[in-house]
């Protein structure tokens, strides 16, 4: 960056590694340095972002297998973690992915992969239906949750009589019958230190190629962040998921999926890739 008189005022770099907190992914580290009487938000902000932007350039001209496909910035200073508290740091595209060893933030900006999620658009198939149930799930309706997830052998019974207390969304086909479940249990997340709604979503095997899945699980996001908006359930910053299936991690392992939601954070003790949505306005604790 530079001043009115041509004078270097702030250095931007970027340095390629392979981070274990990440997966072991290739990608930009960042780091900048500006000289004190620059040293505002604004211009923090505005040389992350014309990185960002450099960086998406490569990527689209070099294709991932040669340029990394996000960028990491680890916040050492304290002052400017307060000042921007959102999970979610909108201006910079910026995701809170947990902390580093010495308690520093660790953020992540997925840039947007050629043939990749993000701008991915799904529309619920004709004959389908979903429906919000979150906490008037009755007698009724559980005995036909628990009756599908058996005929599935989706979960064990005891395990499908506890779960569905936590059904949040269900999708119907034409002639009625349930097609999907979407259920949310609340957790703290110990990587990220935070409340969060672990969400699961079970779609009849003769639906899994439908839109179905999608659908549940974006609209239950689009369900929850309403309630988060008019004060209704805001003990959870946003909603977290592990995919557990091979094949989806293989063919989707992109940084964001659809509308640019569930950023990757890492891979689990198991390997399943983590995912997380935070509500839009959701703070981190302290």
């Amino acid at each position: 960056m530079r001043n009115n008189k041509g004078n270097i005022r702030g250095v931007s770099s970027v340095k390629a590694l392979q981070m274990p907190a990440l997966g072991n992914r290739k990608i930009w580290f960042y780091r900048n340095f500006l000289l004190a009487p620059e040293r505002t938000d604004d211009t923090f902000i505005h040389m992350f972002n014309h990185t960002r932007h450099a960086m998406q350039v490569l990527l689209d001209r070099e294709g991932t297998e040669k340029a990394p496909a996000g960028i990491c910035v680890v916040i050492q200073d304290p002052t400017i973690a307060r000042r921007f508290p959102q999970a979610f740091w909108q201006a910079t595209g910026l995701v809170y992915a947990g902390r580093t060893r010495q308690g520093w933030q660790m953020r992540v900006a997925w840039l947007d992969e050629p043939g990749g999620w993000a701008n991915v658009i799904r529309e619920l198939e004709a004959g389908f239906s979903i429906e919000p149930v979150w906490g008037s799930v009755n007698e009724a309706l559980a005995e036909e949750v628990i009756a599908f997830w058996l005929d599935e052998s989706a979960i064990p019974g005891n395990v499908a009589r506890q779960r569905v207390s936590e059904v949040v969304q269900i999708s119907r086909d034409s002639e009625n019958r349930i097609a999907g479940v979407c259920t949310l249990e609340f957790k703290r997340n110990q990587r990220l230190g935070l409340p969060l709604w672990y969400v699961r979503a079970f779609v009849s095997k003769k639906y899994r190629r439908s839109s179905v899945g999608f659908c549940l699980l974006h609209s239950t996001v689009d369900y929850m962040q309403a309630r988060y908006d008019r004060g209704e359930d805001r003990q959870a910053r946003g909603i977290f998921m592990e995919v557990e299936n091979k094949t989806l991690q293989e063919t989707a392992h992109q940084g964001l999926w659809a509308y640019g939601r569930f950023a990757y954070i890492g891979d689990n003790s198991r390997g399943e890739h983590m995912r997380v949505q935070y509500f839009q306005g959701a703070e981190l604790d302290g």
